[in-house]
């Protein structure tokens, strides 16, 4: 009887392990059990005037169905020693049918189970696409070697924004945001808003709003319900936030072939960097950790983009 149940464990472990690469890039038809390259990480947390926790500001109020007005204000980001960006309204999303692009309306919208919709003749918006797949953004093919070279989302009109007005980030330029700008362990924090899960991004020149506390970096345990112990936001408090700069990015989980993972509990969200045979680089964060990690180029993961600001 032991012995069945630790085979079960090992089983229900793997299933939930799926979509991230091992260093071999194994091809896409063999089993999704890969050991995780992780090159940064953060966990615990620290404190500052930013924000609003679960513990001051009691229950979150609205969920995702509220239709929130969206009071996005582009603010800077360092992403080197000399560079910095703004980041794109909200996260980007494509209608196959009127093979049309766009970001989403709000920061926390996120399109869920309709991606396992995809496909060319599809009527609807998906949110979730395979690595560099800016010139075919269903394809959804299991293999590896299907998704070789990077074609940037951002080469297409989106909404009314000529095609490169806006790029993917490198997993470089991630890091910086996350480890080396100034003050920078400070300034992102996983965080549940308005009923979704996510982590927030702040900007350099941040300025904490009076009456709200942000607690930085992650909770450090996986179940999604730590969002919302680490950091809740009401609907009135996050746009406040929005309105100074902050960024959310959604945890939309990810997408192989037809089926979603983790949606609610984890975001994933792609890098230009290919890392060689280990995969190319996500931006993947939970309850537990915010890392950079690999995976699978054929994974359907989010994309938000940025603008280069000229100085």
């Amino acid at each position: 009887m032991k012995r069945k149940n630790f085979l079960f464990a090992a089983v229900l472990f793997a299933v939930l392990s799926l979509g991230f690469a091992s260093c071999d890039d194994k091809k896409g038809n063999e089993p999704d059990n890969p050991i995780q390259e992780e090159q940064t990480e953060q966990s615990g947390s620290t404190e500052n005037n930013g924000g609003g926790s679960a513990s001051d500001l009691g229950e979150d109020e609205g969920d995702s169905s509220d239709a929130p007005v969206s009071n996005f204000t582009p603010a800077a980001f360092s992403v080197s020693a000399d560079k910095k960006v703004y980041f794109s309204p909200a996260n980007l999303q494509y209608h196959p049918l009127n093979d049309e692009w766009r970001f989403a309306e709000n920061q926390t919208d996120v399109v869920g189970n309709e991606n396992t919709n995809i496909s060319t003749t599809y009527d609807g918006w998906i949110d979730l696409f395979g690595w560099g797949t800016g010139n075919e953004p269903t394809r959804m093919v299991k293999d590896n070697s299907s998704y070789t070279t990077f074609v940037d989302w951002a080469t297409n009109i989106i909404g009314t924004d000529a095609a490169n007005t806006w790029r993917t980030m490198s997993a470089d330029e991630l890091r910086y945001i996350l480890s080396s700008r100034l003050n920078a362990a400070a300034l992102n924090g996983i965080a549940h808003i308005n009923g979704e899960n996510g982590l927030i991004l702040l900007p350099d020149d941040w300025v904490a709003i009076e009456g709200l506390t942000f607690n930085s970096g992650a909770y450090g345990q996986s179940s999604r319900e730590y969002y919302a112990v680490h950091n809740t936001f009401t609907l009135e408090q996050w746009q406040q936030m929005e309105q100074a700069g902050a960024i959310f990015l959604p945890a939309c989980g990810f997408r192989q072939g037809n089926s979603i993972y983790a949606s609610g509990s984890k975001g994933c969200y792609w890098t230009t960097s290919s890392n060689g045979g280990c995969g190319p680089m996500n931006l993947e964060f939970s309850a537990e950790k915010v890392t950079l990690n690999s995976a699978y180029r054929y994974s359907g993961l989010s994309v938000r983009l940025v603008k280069d600001i000229q100085q």
